[in-house]
């Protein structure tokens, strides 16, 4: 967790960026670029003025081959500053949003370019590994919070010192997804043997890596051991009877995929054809757990669909029984016309809390245009201390209205004086982070089916721990 330590009041005051040198509204320019900033150029006029418009968040996310996902996210950012909007928006200004593709990897500079030109005050996304790896040494140059809904980047190699902090996660991490997982296959389960060996079909994104080697380690640490492995590139192999017969020599009882999500209907209609593998076991990282997919395994009732019964896949509760979950699934499903009970995924509540926090920032930073007061108002809200009241979205005009008013007032510990600091629980977590800055939301096994998914088990944060220190993997003998 964040330790930069409690903030003083902040007056508000106008702070220039860097770089810029225009204060005055009597300046001319031909772009907003020549004013400061807090200012923008007068269009007709063609001189500077105060910005009185949106406050803009930046959303970066992948749309093709990842609709229902983008959907999703993009639904959960229309509610947030719905919400705050309703709320007084930020610094008596509306919040909007700014979106990007995070594809390809190879736009990363152009994208955070554009997001700076565009004055964001932080960033919600993004939902690709490679992409997040790509832009987080921009994140630090240009000094633009980020918090993204769907990868940790602490847990994959883009670590950033505690105190120093600009890339957050209101996702849990691989590492927590893999230890429930692993939890899950050293047990027993409707009839089927615990995982002693498991086969691991793999492929290189940083998320698929951090996920099998954290689940392999954590497998290995509860007694199990991996029986042996195949490396799976993005091309799909006309078939895999080949990697499936070295699968079953290697004497498997499970099979682990955590691998390009394309592999995985194909490699189950294989799977499904033969009889000398319907004892095995499958277990998939969380990019099975999702309706394409589904779709997909069961219209393919040869083959795909005899697997689903023994295949289970994981991912973080977007629907766990808080306060604050049950608000925000009360009022999407309502803005969105969707039936009352209908379960959120995972990302949903993470995106509408990421754009919350950045929201809650600004505000508590009393400022849209310095940036290391917002990165330092984000760490005060993520901390938790005795100093600090904790609400959840429920109380987003009571988070809004205490930091407008603790710049007024100040603070104190009087009955009637402002909470000096705030805590927002979200509704995907109660948003306490990890060392790397990512959240710790407990974690879901789904068993499939031609149904839809149905939960198996759910992991906490106290079943998870005891595996934190797992390292390496053994292999079978």
């Amino acid at each position: 967790m964040r330790r930069w330590g409690l903030l003083p009041a902040l007056t508000g005051a106008l702070v220039v960026a860097s770089g810029c040198h225009v204060l005055d509204e009597s300046a001319s320019c031909e772009t907003t670029s020549d004013c400061g900033a807090g200012f923008v150029c007068n269009a007709e006029g063609k001189f500077c003025e105060k910005d009185t418009g949106p406050i803009l968040l930046g959303h970066i996310a992948a749309k093709e081959g990842f609709e229902q996902v983008f959907l999703q996210q993009e639904q959960a950012m229309t509610l947030a500053i719905e919400t705050v909007n309703a709320n007084g928006g930020v610094l008596g200004r509306s919040l909007d949003r700014r979106w990007f593709d995070d594809r390809p990897v190879e736009a990363a500079e152009k994208v955070m370019q554009s997001l700076a030109d565009a004055r964001v005050v932080g960033i919600v996304g993004p939902t690709a590994s490679n992409f997040a790896l790509a832009i987080a040494p921009l994140v630090r140059e240009k000094k633009i919070i980020t918090i993204s809904p769907a990868i940790a980047v602490g847990h994959m190699g883009g670590y950033e010192p505690p105190d120093d902090r600009w890339f957050l996660s209101t996702a849990g991490s691989p590492r927590a997804e893999a230890h429930g997982m692993a939890l899950h296959a050293r047990k027993a389960e409707e009839g089927a043997p615990a995982c002693e060996r498991v086969f691991v079909f793999a492929s290189k994104t940083p998320y698929l890596e951090a996920y099998e080697n954290a689940f392999t380690a954590g497998l290995s640490k509860l007694g199990g051991c991996v029986a042996g492995r195949i490396e799976l590139p993005r091309a799909i192999p006309s078939s895999y009877t080949n990697m499936l017969d070295h699968m079953k020599k290697s004497g498997a009882d499970c099979v682990l995929l955590s691998a390009f999500g394309s592999h995985y209907v194909p490699l189950l209609h294989d799977a499904g054809l033969r009889s000398d593998l319907s004892h095995v076991r499958f277990l998939a990282a969380s990019n099975a757990h999702h309706d394409d997919f589904l779709d997909g395994a069961r219209k393919d009732t040869d083959g795909a669909a005899k697997v689903l019964p023994r295949l289970v896949t994981g991912d973080f509760d977007g629907n766990h029984e808080t306060a604050e979950a049950k608000w925000i699934k009360a009022r999407y499903n309502e803005r969105f016309g969707l039936p009352p009970e209908q379960e959120l995924a995972t990302n949903v509540m993470a995106a509408f809390d990421s754009a919350i926090l950045i929201a809650l920032a600004v505000e508590r930073a009393g400022t849209a245009t310095d940036r290391i007061a917002i990165r330092d108002a984000l760490a005060s809200i993520v901390a938790l201390s005795p100093d600090h009241e904790v609400h959840g979205p429920q109380e987003l005009a009571l988070l809004l209205n205490a930091s407008r008013r603790r710049r007024e007032l100040g603070c104190g510990t009087t009955r009637h004086s402002v909470p000096c600091e705030i805590h927002y629980r979200g509704a995907s977590s109660d948003l306490e982070l990890d060392e790397t800055g990512a959240a710790r939301p407990n974690v879901v096994i789904y068993r499939a089916s031609s149904a839809g998914f149905t939960r198996a088990a759910q992991f906490l944060r106290r079943d998870l721990e005891p595996l934190i220190t797992a390292a390496g993997a053994t292999s079978c003998r």
